[in-house]
């Protein structure tokens, strides 16, 4: 059985050298492109590292990639929330409290 650290080196070894060739097939300029950058970026991973899930689990979700298409926006938002959740309850226990629950309910969704 593989290490989750071989996981990681290998979709990090994907989005180095994979990525920059699906991000040279579509226009940087148009409208969707943040749809077609999370897009490439979780196959880029995702191509790197399917040796592994193959061996391991023997089985392919294929709604991984819907699944990270709509997850990964809101990963920064939760990512922020979580800070600041952070330096709220060093300043303010009571405040960091509530803005806990926003936090929370963020990751919810």
């Amino acid at each position: 059985m593989m290490s989750a650290s071989s996981c990681l080196f290998l979709a990090t070894l994907g989005i180095i050298y994979l990525y920059p060739l699906f991000e040279s097939l579509v226009d940087k300029k148009g409208k969707i492109f943040w749809l077609w950058e999370i897009m490439f970026l979780s196959l880029s991973a995702q191509i790197f590292v399917l040796p592994i899930i193959l061996y391991n689990f023997q089985n392919l979700s294929l709604i991984s990639l819907v699944a990270n298409v709509l997850v990964l926006p809101i990963i920064p938002l939760t990512m922020l929330l979580g800070f600041s959740d952070g330096d709220n309850r060093f300043y303010l226990f009571a405040l960091g409290d509530n803005h806990g629950l926003a936090d929370f309910s963020a990751a919810q969704i």
